[in-house]
């Protein structure tokens, strides 16, 4: 009966491993859900052996480990009779195969006690791994007073500032409206914080989507013969048309000037390139002395020497896979990729032995939870560990 519940074991660990490598059939993906449903704790075991941080734990563990020793201990103390077969598997993944075995059979229902005694054992909780997931709608709003708003607890709500009416929807899009009571114009800043994005709508009806790591300072309502509005990190602008008051976006040490027009600008501090790319209308880019006017479809490059490049048919599509839930690897190498899922995970990254080279081309989806990401990653060629909310690369 032991060796029965053993060998039940050791089927649960051959299909959580395939699961972990991606190998598993349909009819092994049905065994599994089997296993999983059959009891909370079973539930409770797959959760924690699928968690990419507490199986790192356990494989930190293992490499310390003679295996081969190791194996012939555990064949003696399990088969002291000589009448069970412990299977072994090659490679790295007998690493990971004996960390789900072992806290399979160590941590899980039962455990072996001289023989074949059966002594009933409660699950040893693993610890808690920091949360690592995909961005979520969450932003702050500093007003001129220095006053903060948490946007992501004050979802569904509205107040006046500043000659304006504020709305912050449940869906994660902030609105500003004319107001009859609110008094004077301040200037509100909106935090994007990484891990997060968020959308506005201004006074004027200009709508501004606001990738992860991002701000945008502007004023509550716009005056005089222009408007004006600062950005740092990466923003996706569809202005309002209004030829007798132009709209302005400050870039670093660069001027983006429209009437009425969508576009998106890249300006992160961590990148070597600022990308501004036009989608329809026209726009005027100034920085210094110098002034570039592009078409729909052209993208103006400015890297970290101040060297200027214009791509006349620019690649719209991965300009703004962000916004479309996208992570573009077309051609992207190893730094760029990573510094975006830096910043939509907000996770450290590390290079463990350098910065691995080679390209990337395809898409991966940025709704992803991580232990799914990871595996991607993996499959691609990129080796990697967590420890804690780092990520290190191999």
């Amino acid at each position: 009966m032991e060796e029965q519940k053993l060998e039940q074991a050791f089927r649960a660990s051959d299909l959580i491993v395939k699961y972990l490598k991606g190998e598993l059939t349909d009819k092994e993906q049905t065994e599994l859900d089997s296993w999983i449903e059959q009891s909370d704790a079973n539930r409770k075991l797959f959760s924690e052996l699928t968690n990419p941080d507490l199986l790192n734990q356990q494989l930190d563990e293992f490499y310390k480990v003679d295996m081969d020793a190791a194996h012939r201990r555990l064949q003696k103390r399990l088969f002291p009779h000589g009448t069970g077969v412990l299977r072994f598997i090659p490679t790295v993944w007998r690493y990971v195969a004996a960390a789900v075995i072992a806290v399979l059979v160590g941590a899980g229902i039962w455990q072996y006690t001289g023989g074949s005694q059966k002594q009933e054992v409660a699950i040893a909780p693993l610890p808690e791994a920091p949360a690592i997931g995909p961005g979520e709608k969450k932003a702050r709003l500093v007003m001129e007073d220095g006053q903060v708003v948490d946007l992501e607890t004050q979802k569904d709500s509205s107040f006046e500032s500043g000659q304006a009416l504020v709305t912050n929807s449940k869906e994660g899009l902030l609105t500003y409206r004319n107001s009859e009571t609110a008094e004077g114009i301040s200037r509100h800043t909106m935090i994007v914080p990484r891990g997060s994005e968020y959308h506005i709508e201004l006074q004027d009806g200009t709508r501004v989507w606001l990738n992860a790591a991002s701000t945008l300072s502007y004023p509550t309502k716009f005056t005089g013969n222009e408007r004006k509005v600062t950005l740092t990190g990466e923003g996706y602008f569809k202005v309002a048309e209004n030829k007798a008051k132009p709209f302005h976006v400050s870039v670093n040490d660069m001027d983006v000037m429209v009437t009425g027009t969508e576009f998106n600008i890249n300006a992160y501090s961590d990148e070597s390139v600022v990308k501004s790319t036009l989608f329809s209308g026209g726009v005027k880019i100034t920085q210094n002395s110098l002034s570039f006017d592009l078409k729909p479809g052209m993208e103006l490059q400015i890297d970290d020497k101040g060297q200027v490049k214009i791509v006349e048919n620019a690649d719209l599509d991965a300009a703004i896979a962000w916004m479309n839930g996208i992570f573009n690897l077309e051609n992207a190498d190893i730094p760029t990729l990573m510094r975006a899922i830096s910043r939509w995970y907000n996770i450290e990254v590390v290079y463990a032995q350098g910065v691995p080279q080679g390209r990337f081309s395809g898409q991966i989806p940025r709704s992803l939870e991580f232990p799914e990401l990871l595996r991607v990653l993996n499959e691609g060629g990129i080796k990697t560990k967590i420890d804690g909310k780092k990520l290190i690369i191999y």
